[in-house]
């Protein structure tokens, strides 16, 4: 399976709570961004940016709590039709930066089965 981009919130999360100690799984690998995941995190927000830009005249993305509202508003106008899943993806990787300028985290790759 290809490897997933995740907060590392949302990886602990499925550790402490989504197995069980009789569980033969193999545990999820933890591992720094490259470069190529860094630039298709970059084009994903593009993605939202450009779409906050058509509909709302947004210049750009802060990364902060300042883009709920904008990212919200997407939501609400359902900006991306639910088909629109690479367009949804990219709604949560602008979601994960405001979730990582406000908390401790950072980005990371996932790689399960």
């Amino acid at each position: 399976m290809k490897p997933l981009t995740w907060l590392a919130l949302l990886g602990c999360a499925s550790l402490l709570f989504g197995q069980s100690s009789h569980h033969t799984a193999s545990e999820p690998k933890f591992s720094e961004l490259t470069r190529d995941d860094r630039a298709r995190l970059d084009q994903q927000r593009a993605i939202v940016a450009a779409a906050a830009k058509q509909r709302y005249g947004t210049s750009t993305l802060s990364r902060t709590r300042k883009d709920l509202p904008i990212l919200q508003r997407l939501l609400d106008d359902k900006a991306f039709k639910k088909s629109q899943t690479y367009e949804l993806q990219s709604l949560g990787v602008a979601f994960g930066d405001v979730l990582a300028s406000e908390f401790p985290l950072r980005w990371v790759m996932i790689t399960d089965e």
